[in-house]
């Protein structure tokens, strides 16, 4: 034994990779609500897009280095509203959508 730590130790686990996403979106409702008091700047719609678009390219980026069945996973814990909006900045729905019907036929949750 040389007394080296596991490789899976080093890893990241999936509950971690969970509470990035939902800091990632917790910071998007916070900013898109500080933007939305400003509305009286000439350049508001302008900052908001640009803000909406920083969020959601973080979070794709996120995403992608994910593997499906961590996003799978994600899915299922997040609500509603941010379930969908995972959703739709997701690459490979394919791979996501056979570990989502994986799980449902195994009962997990």
């Amino acid at each position: 034994m040389t007394g080296l730590a596991p490789l899976s130790a080093n890893l990241p686990k999936v509950e971690d990779h969970l509470q990035h996403i939902v800091k990632l979106l917790e910071k998007h409702r916070l900013i898109e609500t500080m933007v939305d008091r400003d509305r009286v700047s000439p350049r508001h719609e302008l900052i908001e897009s640009l803000i909406h678009r920083q969020h959601l390219v973080e979070l794709q980026l996120k995403l992608r280095s994910l593997h499906p069945a961590d996003i799978a996973f994600i899915l299922e814990a997040l609500p509603l509203n941010d379930r969908l909006m995972v959703w739709r900045q997701m690459q490979d729905e394919q791979g996501v959508r056979y570990y989502l019907k994986f799980r449902m036929r195994c009962g997990i949750r």
